[in-house]
């Protein structure tokens, strides 16, 4: 279990940001 988590981690991490930076960008693209 702590293996998988030790790979999974980052990528988890990365998925995040990369969701949090796509809504980011739709709020932005919102704004005249």
């Amino acid at each position: 279990m702590a293996f998988f988590i030790g790979i999974a981690g980052p990528w988890l991490v990365i998925a995040v940001l990369d969701l949090l930076a796509i809504r980011r960008d739709l709020e932005l693209s919102r704004i005249p």
